[in-house]
């Protein structure tokens, strides 16, 4: 365990790629927080714009930050090799075109360690690019309001929430984890595939013991993001459906299959059906067909 001044360590770990927009509003809320005993490892992933001229500017007045030039070998790799490297007690993801609240690592830090969990999930902010703003709207996924005020202030443990597994919000951010508990889960984001959320939150939960919850919205996610991943997916079309299986063969490994099976499945069929939104126009069809021709019938298609 790495502590500086009897203080505990969080690694917080930003994978950039051509993100010079947004790329110093995220380090600054990183660099400003309220907990100042960061280690924050910038992955800069072969970006080609200004974001390697910003990192360097941030590093040159920060000795906290820790960069890595790598290659571009996409999200989860640039995510692997910083969680690799982190030498924290705890762990947190933040995309680079997002930002955090100045006292988000201090309200999490004092959640888990209170709790002592394997992770905390935060509430999140839904932050509209194009309006600049903040978008006031009841996101019961993202703010957690599905859960009861009994799920408040103590540890939960998964087989509470088996039936509404995918209730939760699956992205690697707006989360603090126990870095021992993530290394020694073994579990890696899935490279050279996109949708590596869904993987990466169904492998993990079912590895730790507690969660916890706080519902005070301290992440900020971009949303109407021009040239967002999700806009576009290109020759990936078929991710989403690769990873769906891969989630299907880990929860087939656990015991609790009968009880997750439900909730997977509608789970699955509106993820394969919004994906279809980002698809090429040119892969509509053979999207399609692949989702229709899936070894595991889907129901819809029953109907």
């Amino acid at each position: 365990m790495q502590q500086k001044n009897n203080f505990i360590t969080v690694s917080i770990i930003v994978p950039i790629y051509n993100t010079e927009k947004y790329l110093e509003e995220c380090l600054k809320s990183i660099v400003t927080q309220s907990y100042p005993y960061l280690e924050i490892i910038c992955v800069n992933n072969g970006s080609t714009d200004k974001s390697s001229e910003i990192i360097e500017k941030f590093a040159k007045n920060d000795r906290r930050i820790v960069v890595i030039n790598q290659e571009n070998k996409g999200l989860s790799a640039a995510r692997n090799v910083g969680t690799d490297k982190a030498r924290g007690e705890y762990i947190m993801y933040v995309d680079a075109d997002d930002f955090i609240e100045v006292n988000a690592v201090e309200v999490m830090l004092k959640n888990i360690l209170t709790h002592k969990t394997d992770f905390v999930i935060e509430s999140i902010w839904n932050y509209d690019d194009e309006k600049q703003m903040r978008v006031e709207r009841e996101d019961r996924y993202f703010t957690l309001t599905w859960l009861g005020p009994n799920f408040n202030n103590r540890p939960i443990k998964i087989e509470e929430l088996l039936f509404k597994l995918y209730n939760l919000p699956v992205m690697a951010w707006g989360k603090l984890y126990n870095a021992k508990f993530l290394k020694e889960s073994g579990v890696k984001f899935p490279e050279g595939l996109i949708y590596e959320d869904n993987l990466f939150f169904t492998e993990l939960f079912f590895k730790a013991k507690t969660f916890s919850i706080d519902r005070r919205q301290l992440y900020n996610y971009r949303i109407n993001v021009k040239k967002s991943i999700t806009r576009d997916t290109g020759k990936k079309y078929n991710h989403m459906i690769i990873i769906m299986k891969k989630m299907e063969e880990v929860l087939k490994k656990q015991p609790v299959y009968d009880a997750v099976k439900e909730s997977f499945m509608h789970y699955k069929i509106q993820h394969l059906m919004r994906s279809l939104v980002f698809v090429n126009p040119k892969y509509e069809f053979k999207y399609f067909y692949e989702i229709k021709n899936d070894k595991v019938r889907l129901q819809v298609f029953e109907y």
